[in-house]
């Protein structure tokens, strides 16, 4: 948008309409150009930017809300994925919807034709439970606890800031953790004592 038409008087009654109270975007509506040549305008004229007027209280208040506004909109993604294996793999939902969603997952494998290849694919991706598949499920499993103890050793400080941080944002999780050990801890010290 070419700008040659405003005059330097124009450009003198913008900065009296802004220094009136209007905003960049109504000066630039009512002189038919962008808010950022208003903008520049303002600047060339050394005319300082109003800066919104919001104190601290109302920038957390912004913020708290945008945060729960998030919540409730991942809350509604995910309330719409319940009944699906996707829920109970990843997010660990064992609601009966979920649980069915994997029970028929589980039944299709089973029905699928016996795998091309058989070993660990087939016992996981075709639920084949032959000798060979399954003793290839079981050397994955042994295998697993090594391989985990390797990469924990390996990114042991990304694994306790990981933590760290989790503890700090989920302070009523922790404390709910740290009650059912307790209880659990006395309940086996009572068991002890009784037997």
């Amino acid at each position: 948008m070419s700008h040659k038409r405003i005059t330097e008087k124009m450009k003198q009654e913008m900065v009296q309409l802004y220094r009136s109270g209007l905003s960049q975007a109504e000066i630039s509506k009512q002189f038919d150009c962008t808010r950022q040549y208003v903008s520049i305008v303002m600047r060339e004229l050394g005319e300082p930017a109003r800066k919104p007027h919001r104190t601290k209280e109302e920038r957390e208040f912004d913020r708290e809300i945008h945060r729960v506004a998030k919540m409730v909109v991942r809350a509604a993604k995910l309330e719409q994925l319940h009944g699906t294996r996707y829920m109970y793999t990843h997010y660990k939902c064992r609601c009966a919807d979920c649980r069915e969603a994997m029970r028929l997952y589980m039944l299709s494998l089973r029905e699928k034709e016996q795998p091309p290849t058989h070993g660990l694919s087939g016992y996981t991706n075709y639920g084949c439970r032959c000798d060979i598949c399954t003793k290839a499920n079981t050397e994955k499993g042994r295998l697993y606890p090594e391989s985990h103890r390797r990469w924990y050793k390996n990114n042991r400080q990304k694994v306790y800031e990981t933590q760290a941080r989790w503890r700090k944002e989920n302070p009523d999780k922790v404390k709910e953790y740290s009650r059912r050990q307790y209880e659990k801890k006395k309940k086996a010290s009572e068991n002890l004592a009784t037997s």
